[in-house]
C-alpha cells in the first residue's frame, strides 16, 4: 500500500526535493478522517482523505505522482 509513497521518496532523494506531508484528522477518534497534503518544495501537489493517516498520506502521494508525471517531469 505504500507504494506511492516509496516511489515519491526515491525521486525525491534523486532529484533532491524536499518533500514533507501536512495531516490533519477531523471528526470523532474511532470514526474520523485523515486529510494529508503532500509539499515538494513547498508547493501543494496533491492531497487525500482516507479513514487511515497511511491510507490518506499514500492517496497524497498518488496524487502528487500523477501530477509530476503528466507534466513530463518523471520518467
Amino acid at each position: 500500500m505504500v507504494e506511492s509513497v516509496n516511489k515519491l521518496n526515491n525521486e525525491s532523494q534523486r532529484r533532491h526535493w524536499k518533500v514533507y506531508y501536512q495531516n490533519t484528522h477531523e471528526g470523532p477518534l474511532h470514526a474520523g478522517q485523515w486529510h494529508s497534503v503532500v509539499y515538494i518544495n513547498d508547493i501543494n501537489y496533491g492531497s487525500g482523505t482516507d479513514r487511515t493517516e497511511k491510507g490518506a498520506k499514500e492517496l497524497a502521494a498518488a496524487t502528487a505522482l500523477e501530477v509530476i508525471e503528466s507534466a513530463n517531469n518523471l520518467k
